[in-house]
């Protein structure tokens, strides 16, 4: 059995080959950075354990997008993490919000997770710069397929490759990985700090994956999410953050 609206696997190697054409035609003569590599990422399953938090977050992709020196362990090499769908849903939506959340913590790199069925569009994730109160996650809607490769050129052509590997030679010390990188602006977000108010036994970070893991852990029960046949009404407001 497949993931919820995932693809089957018959169709799985299609939709696999249409994302890494998909950009290279959007490229054009911008060659690939043979510093990254694409993986398939179905078989990788994360799971976040807190102090103090009943349920561990689990967390898989299918698509990721990472630098090739972290092959052997590509969650902490990944900079970009494609959900793929046979239609965009609500909870497919919430599904690629958890796998953002997850897959930051892990990577040493500002990460974005996309999830698209390629053919209506897509949505992207990613952390802004924030302003001390938290994780500030960014929604970006992508109306169009044309939207989701231009959204991808754009972020592979933004990457400083020698910036995401310099740190990686032995020849650079002194060298520290990016917390930030461009189109689009995203960060690399810290969540530890000072207890919360609301639960003074717990750091910020232990409250935030609480907050995430019992929200998911009846993620099955799906029945009073509203599948979105036409992805045409945006499901969230455009280029407006919010906070965790």
């Amino acid at each position: 059995m497949y993931r919820d609206g995932g693809v089957e696997p018959a169709l799985r190697p299609q939709y696999s080959e249409e994302i890494k054409n998909g950009l290279r035609r959007e490229l054009g003569q911008h060659q690939f950075p043979r510093d990254l590599l694409w993986i398939d990422a179905r078989n990788i399953t994360l799971r976040k354990h807190v102090n103090g938090v009943l349920f561990p977050v689990s967390s898989r992709n299918d698509e990721l997008l990472i630098v090739r020196n972290f092959y052997g362990t590509p969650q902490n090499g990944a900079i970009l993490g494609v959900e793929l769908k046979k239609r965009l849903t609500w909870q497919g939506l919430r599904q690629a919000e958890t796998e953002f959340i997850v897959w930051q913590a892990e990577s040493n790199y500002p990460f974005c997770q996309m999830v698209t069925d390629l053919n209506a569009g897509g949505v992207a994730f990613f952390a802004l710069p924030g302003d001390g109160s938290g994780l500030r996650i960014m929604y970006t809607v992508l109306p169009s397929m044309k939207d989701v490769w231009g959204f991808m050129e754009g972020l592979v052509r933004g990457l400083d490759v020698a910036a995401l590997t310099s740190v990686l030679r032995v020849d650079a010390p002194g060298s520290s990985l990016p917390q930030q990188l461009e189109q689009p602006r995203r960060v690399k977000p810290r969540l530890d700090g000072r207890p919360s108010a609301a639960d003074a036994m717990l750091t910020r970070e232990q409250l935030f994956w609480k907050q995430i893991s019992t929200e998911r852990a009846n993620e099955d029960d799906v029945a009073c999410l509203q599948d979105l046949d036409i992805f045409g009404g945006k499901p969230y407001p455009d280029g407006v953050p919010y906070h965790w």
